[in-house]
């Protein structure tokens, strides 16, 4: 059974607490065990810079809640969207210790194209945002012990307010959370901050986005991409800007595709090292 722990974090000059895992080798623990702020903090920091209070946020693949705790602590509205019960979890009881009921909204459920079913495929308990939904055949049948989630499309939530802002990291299903956004996008022109690891995904994520009239604007640790839509720029500088910016982004991707393989090594090492390491204590209890 998981056990969890509280960590102290500070946004600006706002202190808040965080529920999250004890296991010390699990990624965001181990950073909150070295700093008292929050994750990707840069990203978080660009964000905060283009939205005021009492604007509306949505944090698509909550987590534990690193970017909806930040957010709601600078006093502006966020709706999180988390599948995975147990990080949910976690983050129900982080909004209810810092008393941010009235800012955060949760909803259980995935976000995605269509409505539809998906069954969570759990991950390393090193990294908790590593887990993904796979979504179920129309004919696939149900396990009913099997973590079975709902995914609805963004299109069919009624906000009560415009949306200022998306943030999307769902473990490859961006473009499909864009999909169902469609109607969403084009009324409110959302600024979009989205997490995609290779250029394969990430082309027709490019190209979609182009379709609603927005285009990349820049990265941040090497895997969150940021997109604006194409009247927030001046009409001299936008294509000229828009093209410097694509040819970059390939070039920026090729170089950390390497890197990434190299982590997906280290990570796997790590699990084997746990898994020996917890064998060698049995046997020698």
């Amino acid at each position: 059974m998981m056990t969890n722990r509280i960590s102290m974090l500070h946004c600006r000059k706002f202190p808040y607490k965080i529920v999250h895992s004890d296991n010390d080798r699990e990624l965001q623990t181990a950073f909150f065990a070295k700093n008292n702020h929050a994750y990707e903090l840069n990203v978080l920091e660009d964000m905060s810079e283009r939205l005021q209070k009492d604007d509306l946020f949505l944090d698509v693949g909550a987590n534990i809640g690193n970017h909806t705790l930040y957010i709601a602590a600078l006093g502006i509205n966020v709706v999180a969207f988390e599948a995975n019960p147990l990080v949910a979890d976690m983050l129900n009881d982080s909004i209810k210790l810092n008393g941010f009921e009235s800012r955060i909204t949760l909803h259980r459920v995935g976000i995605g194209a269509i409505h539809s079913k998906a069954k969570l495929i759990t991950g390393s308990l090193n990294n908790l945002g590593g887990w993904r939904l796979r979504l179920l055949m129309d004919d696939e049948v149900i396990d009913k012990d099997k973590d079975i989630v709902e995914v609805l499309p963004l299109d069919d939530i009624n906000f009560k307010q415009r949306v200022k802002v998306i943030k999307i990291d769902v473990e490859h299903m961006e473009y499909d959370v864009l999909k169902g956004a469609n109607q969403l996008i084009v009324r409110d022109k959302p600024l979009i901050y989205l997490e995609c690891h290779n250029a394969e995904e990430m082309r027709p994520i490019i190209s979609l986005l182009e379709s609603y009239d927005y285009y990349y604007h820049s990265s941040f640790n090497h895997f969150t991409h940021f997109f604006i839509p194409r009247d927030s720029s001046s009409p001299t500088d936008r294509d000229i800007l828009h093209r410097l910016q694509y040819q970059l982004f390939y070039l920026h991707y090729a170089s950390c595709l390497d890197m990434r393989r190299v982590s997906n090594l280290l990570n796997s090492l790590d699990e084997k090292i746990t898994k020996i390491q917890e064998q060698l204590k049995k046997c020698n209890e």
